[in-house]
């Protein structure tokens, strides 16, 4: 019988973090939103890769974002020329501060209602 080999795909640095990142959280899944491999839960992301820098992109309420830059741990996600209110970036990804971050971006968007379906059908 013959062997049939499968080359093992390759992830990206970003991918494999992601994929790293993902079995530290039980209950959050993998995905590739925004053309990125994202952790999410509930299939909403609450943590991603940077794709300008080796840190890691965090979402979380506000008032955590306000504070967090006071303290000048993590900087603020910026796309384009808009800069997102719940959104962060942590420079070191693994750094267990960070971990906490993720944990409890996990948290957050685990407890925000779901949003309904979008519809396939175009209104005329």
């Amino acid at each position: 019988m013959a062997t049939k080999l499968i080359a093992a795909k390759t992830l990206s640095p970003r991918s494999q973090l992601a994929a790293t990142l993902v079995k530290k959280f039980p209950g959050a899944e993998l995905s590739w939103k925004f053309g990125n491999a994202s952790l999410v839960v509930d299939d909403k992301v609450f943590a991603f890769p940077s794709k300008n820098s080796a840190g890691l992109v965090i979402k979380l309420p506000e008032a955590d974002v306000q504070a967090l830059l006071e303290s000048g741990n993590v900087r603020q996600l910026t796309m384009g020329k808009r800069t997102m209110r719940e959104w962060v970036v942590a420079e070191d990804p693994l750094a267990p501060d960070t971990l906490k971050l993720v944990r409890a971006a996990f948290n957050y968007v685990a407890s925000l209602p779901k949003s309904p379906p979008k519809s396939k059908t175009k209104k005329p």
